[in-house]
């Protein structure tokens, strides 16, 4: 999820929230009377006027399919991005050609070195972009013999690897270790992130 999409999410969730409070307070003061004088009966007169009306079914058609559509492009907007495929490399190209990186085979190849110099088990890499930033994130399984000092050793030596092979700074290394909670035996582990 992009940092856009993050605040219009909160900024949505925040307006929508708000509303819920004051209609709960409106509804608690108009069954108490702490604030204000509210009637005691309510008429329907001019809703019944607008139902019958004959533009009424038209219109509340259009309010669907935009509530419809609005809520489709929500949901689309928040479907899982699928992996970066390829990055330019632009100080290997020039006007002749371009260069282009394969970042899934770059994930998968760090993802392999990793583990080979640690004992963090299930190692995936995959390849994402964030904003202007590519990703490459390892992520896997704690085993309860692995130290500090391996994790920090291997994880420097994969986002130092990264950062030679992309000096242009827009492409990272990310390393989420986790604790597989169906093998017994293990302590509870925090999630270890390098950039």
């Amino acid at each position: 999820m992009t940092r856009r999409l993050a605040a219009i999410d909160r900024t949505v969730t925040a307006l929508v929230g708000l509303a819920l409070i004051a209609g709960g307070v409106a509804l608690l003061d108009w069954r108490y009377r702490w604030f204000g004088t509210w009637s005691d009966s309510v008429s329907t007169a001019r809703l019944d006027d607008v139902e019958s009306s004959a533009w009424w079914p038209w219109v509340f058609a259009l309010g669907g399919v935009v509530l419809g559509l609005v809520g489709l492009l929500w949901l689309l907007s928040h479907a899982p991005r699928p992996g970066e495929k390829a990055v330019r490399l632009p100080d290997a190209s020039d006007r002749a050609g371009s260069v282009h990186v394969d970042l899934s085979g770059v994930a998968k190849a760090v993802a392999a070195d990793f583990e080979a110099r640690t004992n963090v088990t299930h190692v995936k890499g995959t390849a994402r972009r964030q904003g202007r930033t590519h990703v490459i994130e390892l992520r896997g399984q704690l085993d309860p013999h692995v130290t500090g000092g391996d994790i920090e050793s291997a994880a420097s030596r994969c986002t130092h690897d990264v950062s030679d092979a992309f000096p242009d700074g827009h492409t990272v290394c990310r390393v989420l270790l986790g604790h597989d909670h169906r093998r017994s035996g293990r302590t509870r582990a925090s999630a270890h992130r390098v950039r």
